[in-house]
């Protein structure tokens, strides 16, 4: 008489529940750590030229990358998840453990719930990043370098020296005060809107604003010229008075703050008031501290359909697919950013449409995979791929 294969008993789904669960977590870990590290290295070279100038010290140093690590790690923690399903079940599936497993009973849906839970934990870690991480962060960093200008900008200027980390700017002054923040006989050049200027004032102040978190050079009574290409004339203006904002980055729009650096109370509120004049924008910016955290849930479910292949093919093809996954996120993310802003489509519908396409697929795809069916990608990727 045949024997049928039966579901794995009770006892031996809890071991093999715990083994899946250090096989994902360990390189969960790991993953969040590295993918962290490499997401902020531009986060700090993108702001080296203006922080460093200023002299912080190890302790600003940790400062400015405990503001910069909670936006980064609403990107990461999805990320890092993907990777270690990925990394987890194509060991799993390169050593025959999965063929093991299936041939004693035990079903793909048998293996989910320790999946089921590191995804519920990177979602709530990716919630409090979203709801408050981020928000946090992004406020915090442009009031970390605005205090920053506000007591050291003057100081940058050496006098009767072409100082040319300025800001960006090359800047002289033939006497610099930073107790009063004033220079005297200043010259400045640099280049704005793909047009390069160069200014002589008699004068120049810089003056911090704190409500618009903005550092402005003042400069009194001087001439600005507009130079072009080779054969464009130079322009020459005077002025009484001309202010150049130093700081854009920092800088808000009064009378209120960017939406992402809002609390999803407090954006809800400033919605509420606005009513029919709320841009896209701040509706994208309500619905996606929501949709990012189901996101790391998904990533999870798509993993474990993704990382199962033949033993023949090794591991490669599993992390191929990772790589894919993630690009196809962040084009639908930038798709419905675009498209959700300027309310081509709802803002809630461009915030949630990349979360409702994974969910089909992923759904999909895992359960092709329980029936151990062969999917249109496989196929697809053994006739091209050979």
């Amino acid at each position: 008489e045949a024997v049928r294969p039966v579901l794995a008993k009770a006892p031996m789904t809890r071991v093999l529940g715990r083994y899946v669960f250090r096989e994902v977590a360990s390189p969960f870990i790991v993953g969040t750590f590295v993918l962290s590290f490499v997401a902020l290295m531009p986060q700090v070279l993108k702001l080296a030229d203006q922080v460093l100038a200023f002299g912080i010290g190890p302790y600003g140093f940790g400062l400015l990358i405990t503001y910069l690590l909670p936006p980064v790690l609403l990107f990461v923690v999805p990320a890092a998840f993907l990777l270690s399903v990925l990394v987890a079940f194509g060991r799993l599936s390169s050593d025959s453990e999965m063929i093991a497993m299936r041939a004693g009973g035990v079903s793909l849906w048998q293996l989910l719930p320790p999946v089921l839970m590191l995804g519920i934990f990177a979602s709530v870690i990716t919630a409090v990043m979203s709801s408050y991480g981020e928000p946090w962060g992004r406020s915090q960093i442009k009031s970390f370098i605005f205090k920053l200008g506000e007591t050291k900008a003057a100081g940058l200027v050496q006098p009767r020296t072409f100082n040319d980390d300025f800001f960006g700017l090359v800047i002289y002054a033939d006497a610099v005060s930073p107790q009063e923040s004033r220079l005297e006989n200043v010259f400045l050049a640099g280049e704005l809107d793909k047009q390069r200027f160069a200014v002589h004032a008699r004068q120049g102040l810089v003056i911090a604003d704190p409500d618009r978190r903005s550092i402005v050079l003042r400069l009194v009574d001087g001439t600005i010229d507009h130079l072009g290409s080779a054969d464009d004339p130079v322009s020459r203006a005077t002025f009484k008075r001309l202010d150049y904002n130093i700081l854009p980055e920092t800088t808000v729009d009064l009378p209120g703050k960017d939406p992402y650096e809002m609390y999803p109370d407090e954006l809800y509120g400033f919605l509420l008031a606005k009513g029919d004049k709320a841009r896209g924008r701040d509706w994208m910016a309500f619905h996606k501290k929501f949709a990012y955290p189901i996101s790391a849930l998904l990533m999870g479910i798509l993993g474990m359909a993704l990382g199962i292949n033949d033993p023949r093919h090794g591991k490669g093809r599993g992390y191929l697919y990772g790589l894919g996954v993630m690009v196809l996120y962040y084009l639908l993310v930038r798709f419905g950013d675009g498209f959700g802003e300027k309310r081509v489509i709802a803002p809630v519908i461009a915030a949630w449409l990349p979360n409702f396409v994974f969910l089909v697929f992923g759904c999909w795809l895992f359960a092709a995979q329980a029936r151990e069916e062969e999917t249109f990608l496989e196929k697809a990727v053994a006739r091209f791929g050979g």
